[in-house]
């Protein structure tokens, strides 16, 4: 007898957020946290909780994890490897096990390497050695034949590992010194389907500004250069700032600027303006804070954690301090659900000591409460998925946020070609939204 599974789709009408972020929970003070270069979270052991991955550059740099303790606390450091000067690291499935493997940059060699895992333990090998220093590292799916491929930024160039299976990776170069149009040292790097095409892009922050790649769908890959003024630009971040249904881009030059770039819908880029409230960031994120249903940015700089919460003009002006402490010079900055709770939760490192998080207590006042009953089954699903009544507008997102799918007054959806794993639904119905989670088998 098949067991079907069902979850109910609860969909809310709000009309007030009282947002607030908790107290600072510190994960670790030693001396090794010092200069962390990245953190992530993902669910390591399959347990359901979000588990927090770094990596730290200097002579004592270091690459592992932090587990997940399920009561809002976490365990002490497990190492995966001494990884001296280690730049920063992404993680996908290199070898089809379902596993989410590792691959870092660093060390004096300027190497890249692959830590496949199995059960909890690493089995490493190396990518690629470098002549040239490398700044940043991406995962996902390039190609669409549902395996991960691997991007790395270098001082003067850009490469593409295409996954060829089983962890095999061929090295093609996107763009080098040699074959730019423009001087090419690449410091940033982030993704994003950013033509709407469904296929994932690259954004670059370099000497040339900021640059889009745009990917034909079999990784090959296309500069598009949108700085209106020559500038180096060292941090890229996209988020959809105008709340339109694209994503658009926020990024800071080297002279402190954070500006903001409006995508058109089809991956056109028109600077906008410059964020003169916000200062030089370290590094940025962004969470809709205050569930208004605007994206605002979460960074770092100097001694300051902050929030900088969009508005209708998008100028950024109101901040919202997170933590502060003279004593210490920020880092990095990630979110993530580590309480389950369902919202998104706020984690920073201290360049000097210190990776921490805050409990999103945002509460929700409800004066009206609308409720509409919605079967999704079966979930976990190996490839349809049923509705109980038609949905008028459902689109279907990865772990990284990048759009899947987008389809309207649907009873039913096919997603027997995803690769397995999570993924985020929206569904709107009579002008009110719910996120909910499915499982790809």
């Amino acid at each position: 007898m098949k067991t079907i599974s069902f979850f109910l789709v609860t969909i809310l009408l709000v009309f007030k957020s009282n947002a607030q972020i908790g107290t600072v929970n510190f994960i670790d003070t030693s001396v090794p946290t010092a200069g962390i270069t990245k953190i992530l979270s993902h669910d390591l052991n399959n347990d359901g909780f979000k588990d927090i991955i770094t990596s730290t550059t200097g002579t004592n740099g270091r690459l592992g994890f932090y587990t997940n303790q399920m009561n809002a606390s976490f365990s002490t450091f497990n190492q995966i490897e001494a990884f001296e000067f280690c730049r920063g690291f992404a993680m996908g499935n290199f070898n089809s096990d379902n596993e989410l493997d590792i691959v870092a940059i660093g060390k004096t060699t300027n190497e890249s390497k692959i830590y496949l895992s199995t059960n909890g333990s690493y089995s490493s090998f190396t990518l690629d050695n470098n002549s040239m220093i490398l700044n940043d590292v991406v995962v996902t799916d390039f190609d669409q034949n549902n395996l991960d491929d691997i991007v790395i930024i270098g001082q003067h160039s850009i490469d593409f590992y295409r996954n060829n299976g089983l962890g095999s990776f061929t090295k093609e170069t996107i763009l080098s010194t040699s074959t730019s149009p423009l001087v090419l040292e690449c410091l940033d790097l982030a993704i994003q389907d950013i033509d709407n095409d469904g296929d994932v892009d690259l954004i670059s922050g370099e000497t040339a500004g900021l640059v889009i790649y745009t990917n034909n769908g079999n990784a090959i890959f296309t500069p598009n250069y949108y700085s209106i003024t020559t500038e180096v630009f060292f941090l890229v971040h996209s988020f959809d700032v105008d709340n339109d249904g694209d994503f658009d881009i926020v990024g800071r030059n080297g002279s402190g600027h954070v500006k903001w770039f409006s995508n058109n819908g089809n991956g056109v880029m028109t600077y906008e303006a410059t964020l003169s409230t916000i200062p030089n960031l370290i590094s940025l994120s962004s969470i809709d804070y205050n569930n208004d249903g605007l994206k605002d940015i979460y960074a770092s700089y100097t001694n300051t954690i902050s929030v900088f919460v969009n508005d209708i003009n998008h100028t950024f002006t109101n901040e919202i301090n997170v933590h502060q402490n003279s004593g210490l010079i920020m880092g990095q900055v990630t979110i993530a659900n580590v309480d389950n709770q369902g919202d998104l939760d706020y984690i920073w490192s201290g360049g000097n000591n210190a990776i921490a998080f805050h409990l999103n207590e945002t509460t929700l006042s409800l004066n009206n409460i609308h409720l509409n009953s919605l079967v999704l089954f079966p979930n976990p699903t190996e490839g349809t998925l049923n509705a109980s009544k038609q949905i008028e507008n459902l689109s279907v997102y990865n772990i990284v946020g990048e759009k899947l799918m987008e389809t309207t007054h649907t009873n039913s959806i096919d997603i027997s070609n995803f690769s397995q794993g999570i993924y985020t639904l929206k569904i709107e119905n009579e002008g009110k939204s719910s996120i909910q989670k499915i499982v790809k088998r």
